[in-house]
């Protein structure tokens, strides 16, 4: 394969995040057309129009609480992905649970470390150029989750042996809706966070209520 022009650091992180707008857009889109309990009908498409459900959670009656999880970031992610690359012509390719580089023990613990007698980990999303070499890691998580929660996903990113310095990490939160108490806890994680102190880890917000995306 012949190997794609300008692919650099600061171009990979831009195309990444105009994905990632479009992909909050359409997650936007679902949330208030497509929704298991509320059988939403005639609503108009637009450029950001997905096929993605919302479904609702078993346990609660037909009117009650709509299930949002990471998957639907990640399916949301890959169909804007796909347009994105089309669009711009661009030679990319992705892979999903991509396996670590390196090996790792104490995931279920949650006393993660990196371990030569451990077992390789997986990035929920790797980007790969047309030589089909990682060029961007991403991981994907919904709700506010308790401090160690985190703790495997940035010692992933934060890995070196997981990629040079040119290859950048991200690591998007989705949140069903995001207020002032909400993003000093979610900041305080990321922060406090042992594995995150070499600030090489992008961290976004996705407010799935009013479609915005928070830098953290």
């Amino acid at each position: 394969m012949e190997k794609q022009k300008n692919l650099t650091k600061d171009n990979i992180i831009s195309t990444i995040e105009d994905i990632l707008i479009a992909t909050i857009n359409s997650l936007k889109y679902a949330y208030e057309h497509n929704k298991e309990a509320c059988q939403n009908k005639n609503c108009k498409r637009n450029e950001y129009f997905t096929r993605i459900v919302f479904p609702t959670r078993r346990i609660e009656s037909k009117n009650g609480k709509t299930r949002i999880s990471e998957q639907e970031l990640r399916f949301a992610f890959v169909e804007q992905f796909n347009k994105y690359c089309d669009n711009q012509n661009l030679d990319y390719y992705y892979s999903i649970e991509t396996p670590t580089n390196d090996t790792y023990s104490g995931f279920a613990d949650h006393n993660p470390q990196i371990d030569p007698k451990g077992r390789s980990g997986a990035f929920d999303m790797v980007i790969h150029d047309n030589s089909l070499n990682r060029i961007c890691l991403i991981e994907f998580k919904e709700g506010l989750n308790g401090h160690n929660e985190y703790d495997k996903d940035f010692l992933k990113l934060s890995n070196l042996n997981e990629g040079n310095d040119n290859v950048p990490r991200f690591f998007i939160e989705m949140l069903r809706e995001v207020d002032e108490e909400k993003m000093k806890s979610l900041k305080s994680k990321f922060t406090e966070n042992t594995f995150n102190k070499n600030n090489i880890t992008i961290t976004k917000c996705v407010n799935l209520t009013d479609g915005t995306l928070v830098n953290l």
